[in-house]
């Protein structure tokens, strides 16, 4: 759960969590589980994680049972709170006595997205 942006993006803090259950569909016993941000299986008890990281990040979840079978799961949370920069530039035009711009001005914008790392004019 979280504040959920545009594209499949969140914009604050996602937090990853397990339904409850200790039984598989097969009727052994959960024994064993876990949820991490590390592929290396992780029995950790944890039923729950919070993705505070902006990026792309892949949460994964890990199940044993009383019958020794072994589940993993996965999920990527993109997570964005960094706000887009625009930066607009006179590059030529003609201003009056008093400083106001008459007649056509050209005007260059720059655009920035810090976590993707991105600039467009």
């Amino acid at each position: 759960s979280g504040k959920a942006g545009s594209n499949g993006w969140y914009v604050g803090n996602v937090k990853v969590a397990f339904k409850s259950k200790t039984t598989t569909t097969a009727g052994a016993k959960i024994t064993h589980f876990g949820i991490s941000t590390s592929s290396n299986v992780a029995y950790n008890s944890n039923t729950a994680l919070t993705v505070s990281k902006d990026g792309t990040t892949k949460v994964y979840g890990y199940v044993k049972d009383s019958n020794g079978k072994t589940a993993v799961c996965t999920i990527t949370v993109k997570k964005d709170t960094k706000e887009p920069d625009c930066k607009l530039t006179v590059l030529s035009g003609t201003k009056d006595s008093s400083g106001a711009y008459v007649g056509t001005v050209k005007v260059a914008a720059k655009l920035t997205d810090l976590l993707f790392r991105t600039t467009g004019t």
